[in-house]
């Protein structure tokens, strides 16, 4: 008696959450796929994937059983944590097939089953993330690019580096109105300007060098909103500087913010490689002057510049009259983008070691 019933827990255990029943439902991978697409977005919130909305979801759209389900949530949440770049383009494009597939080998262990695996598609299937009311909100270029760059701004941690899509869409479908689906979006080409346009970026989002570098990252926009986005108007003016007044009045003195972020380029300038590490830099004189982070970047910038042009010049120490001289083409940035206009430090006659 003990044997059988024994026997007949571990046939419970792997029996699956899908029924056979379910497995007739859940035969045409491309249904599935169409179907399951749909109850994610329809379920995204700012943090992820709405747990009962995509299970209610996809037991309507599918036909299945609530366990069955629950074994399809594990796979879209998997998705949404891991490969949202990876699947912009439409959850059957092959970047997005491979991104998923370590959660569609489980999905086999907890469906009881092998589903039938999707053929990559070579058009994008996805009809966009952005409903028509989202494209009206978002419809000027120059509005929603102001209010992009905005949240971007509160999103990215330049000291760790890291992009935060829950701080950014929490931000945007606030401050436009929009749904947190088609905030994501937004929130990827936020990312990919955080990455690699920091820069270009520093003396406005409008300014047509921060257009220029963020470019690439459009057509991914378009294919992820679901409709074709205009083009910014490049702006003259730069935005408000990066340092506040409290920021100003740490880096008053010309001569004592140039010893700080001279002693700091040190540290974060690596001779061998020839890279400037802005982020120990920045961790740097953030703790020596006490200034933000915002701040402390645009001398980031203009310690990179130093190092990568006035190696020689500087050599004998940064308030040498020559090294003065040759970092001075990068003062006008500086000022633009801390927001006012910095002293002059005065020259030193001795060796700064």
């Amino acid at each position: 008696m003990v044997k059988i019933v024994f026997a007949s827990l571990v046939a419970t255990a792997y029996a699956g959450g899908c029924t056979a029943d379910d497995q007739k439902q859940l035969a045409d991978s491309k249904t599935v796929g169409d179907k399951q697409d749909k109850c994610g977005k329809a379920a995204l919130g700012f943090t992820g994937i709405d747990h009962d909305k995509f299970t209610q979801c996809a037991q309507k759209e599918l036909s299945i059983s609530a366990a069955c389900s629950e074994c399809y949530y594990a796979v879209a949440d998997y998705g949404f944590k891991n490969c949202k770049a990876a699947c912009l383009l439409g959850w059957c494009k092959s970047g997005c097939l491979s991104c998923t597939q370590p959660a569609q080998d489980d999905l086999a262990g907890c469906a009881g089953f092998t589903p039938a695996k999707a053929d990559p598609c070579l058009e994008t299937t996805s009809t966009g993330a952005c409903s028509a009311d989202d494209q009206k909100a978002i419809s000027d270029p120059n509005t929603i690019g102001k209010k992009a760059g905005d949240c971007g701004k509160s999103a990215y941690e330049i000291l760790s580096g890291k992009f935060d899509h829950d701080k950014f869409n929490a931000c945007l479908t606030k401050s436009v109105g929009i749904s947190s689906g088609c905030s994501e979006c937004y929130a990827v080409s936020g990312e990919f300007g955080a990455k690699n346009c920091k820069t270009a970026c520093l003396l406005g989002w409008c300014k047509q060098g921060c257009l220029d570098c963020v470019k690439p990252a459009q057509a991914d926009l378009d294919t992820c909103t679901g409709f074709k986005s205009g083009s910014a108007t490049p702006c003259l003016e730069a935005s408000a500087g990066a340092c506040s007044a409290d920021d100003q009045k740490a880096i008053s003195d010309p001569d004592t913010i140039g010893k700080k972020a001279g002693d700091c380029g040190k540290s974060a300038y690596e001779i061998l490689s020839g890279k400037f590490d802005h982020d120990k830099f920045n961790a740097c004189l953030t703790k020596s002057a006490g200034i933000s982070s915002g701040c402390s970047e645009c001398y980031a910038v203009s310690g990179e510049f130093g190092a990568k042009n006035c190696k020689t010049a500087c050599l004998l120490g940064w308030c040498k009259q020559g090294c003065l001289d040759c970092v001075k083409p990068a003062q006008a940035d500086l000022d633009t983008c801390t927001g006012f206009k910095s002293g002059s430090a005065t020259p030193c006659n001795t060796v700064v070691v």
